[in-house]
């Protein structure tokens, strides 16, 4: 509801993206407050070919109990999207394959010495192949006095809007965060590793064939 009263707001006061609009008018324009979800839903998944997120089971707390706890949280997995990106129309501003191969000349031409030995560089076209990105976390508002930790990355050549450049990984409420003990890993222990795991394969150039804990992957993932 807060989502609708905010962008009914914001039309009001003479913002004009047909995205805020349609925001706007979940639940008829607000007059039907118990159908807003269900709209939002609705309008977010039409006409969504993105890959699904990964499930994962991290160790966390019960925000209701406040006591240790296994539950679902979720990766969206850069390598499936890079995949997924070309067929969108805001992918060359958001990567930059174009200015790919000028960055790389630069940095060369400066002698930064984190190319010494990286092992890109040992792929002859590796200054048209890989991506020059950032991978980035934080802390944002979240309800409550609560905080939401937040991870994405992109690519540093972007030029499109943060909305359509910034993509998100993961993120998880700090209050139901573990941290890792002797033996027992934490929350973002194992969602960290889901990460490692998934830009690895990005930098590998292919999908790879088993999961983040060694585990086989679903059907759909193995058959790419």
């Amino acid at each position: 509801t807060a989502v609708q009263k905010l962008s009914h707001a914001a039309v009001l006061s003479g913002l004009t993206s047909s995205d805020v609009a349609s925001l706007a008018g979940l639940g008829a324009v607000g007059h039907q407050p118990g159908n807003i979800s269900r709209d939002l839903m609705r309008s977010l998944n039409h006409g969504n070919d993105l890959p699904a997120p990964f499930r994962v089971k991290v160790p966390c707390i019960d925000p209701g109990t406040e006591e240790y706890c296994v539950a679902d949280a979720y990766v969206v997995l850069p390598h499936r999207l890079l995949a997924a990106l070309p067929s969108y129309e805001e992918y060359d501003a958001a990567i930059r394959p174009d200015l790919i191969p000028g960055f790389w000349d630069n940095v060369e031409k400066t002698g930064d010495p984190r190319l010494t030995r990286h092992p890109m560089t040992a792929t002859a076209s590796w200054k048209t192949t890989y991506i020059p990105g950032y991978l980035h976390g934080d802390g944002v508002e979240f309800v409550n006095g609560d905080s939401l930790m937040v991870y994405h990355w992109g690519s540093l050549l972007n030029t499109a809007p943060s909305m359509t450049s910034c993509f998100l990984l993961a993120a998880w409420p700090k209050s139901c965060t573990t941290k890792a003990k002797p033996g027992e890993p934490g929350t973002w222990e194992v969602l960290l590793q889901v990460i490692c795991w998934t830009l690895q394969a990005c930098f590998a150039g292919t999908h790879p064939d088993i999961g983040p804990f060694g585990e086989e992957l679903p059907a759909d993932m193995k058959s790419l």
